[in-house]
């Protein structure tokens, strides 16, 4: 975090609170990068009044969450975010492959991927991030050809019931609702490497749909 955020980072630094209000981000001219560019959607900037005369309150007046996105713009963002992940896990795959992050980040990659794959061509996405039910969803209800993606259904519906006993949060945290991290067994890079499987798929279905 030192060579990418400040050699001078310390536990001693300022907490500079006008950091959580996206009216105060707005001001330096910052943007995100999805897949190394901006995102090209429409966005509600929230800017502040110069002349108002408390600042602060000015700022508490937004938050960052925008509505009213037509279907275009949607699946736009859900393919950036799709592949920003995607992107990311390619790069910790070489850096971090035993680490749970990574592959917590492969599986949370193919969530996203069945997600916008069903939204772009359904119009909608079931709301569960078990990944059984989203692969068994697309491939029913797919307009192309998904005859190369043999076992994804079977693997995905494994996959929430064996690795992750049913808790979708299972990479995230070392405690769930009925108990707690026991995978000191599993060989993340092999995870990952079927997990890569289906994102590769994925990616061929949608370049295939174009």
């Amino acid at each position: 975090m030192f060579e990418g955020l400040g050699e001078n980072l310390t536990y001693k630094s300022g907490i500079q609170m006008d950091g959580v209000f996206p009216a105060c981000h707005a001001l330096y001219g910052k943007h995100p990068l999805f897949n190394g560019k901006e995102l090209c959607v429409r966005h509600e900037k929230k800017v502040l009044n110069a002349n108002c005369s408390n600042i602060a309150e000015e700022a508490r007046k937004y938050n960052d969450i925008d509505k009213n996105y037509n279907k275009d713009e949607l699946v736009y963002m859900w393919k950036e975010f799709w592949m920003e992940y995607v992107n990311s896990f390619d790069i910790l795959s070489r850096s971090h492959p035993k680490s749970i992050v990574t592959s917590y980040i492969a599986r949370h990659a193919v969530e996203l991927g069945f997600k916008y794959l069903l939204l772009k061509e359904n119009d909608e996405y079931e709301r569960t991030h078990k990944l059984g039910e989203l692969a068994k969803k697309f491939v029913s209800n797919s307009k192309g050809d998904t005859s190369y993606m043999e076992n994804v259904v079977e693997f995905c519906e494994g996959y929430d019931k064996y690795i992750e006993g049913d808790c979708s949060e299972f990479l995230r945290y070392p405690e769930y609702k009925d108990g707690y991290f026991g995978g000191n067994d599993l060989d993340l890079e092999w995870l990952s490497f079927n997990l890569a499987i289906i994102i590769l798929q994925q990616i061929k279905y949608d370049n295939d749909s174009l």
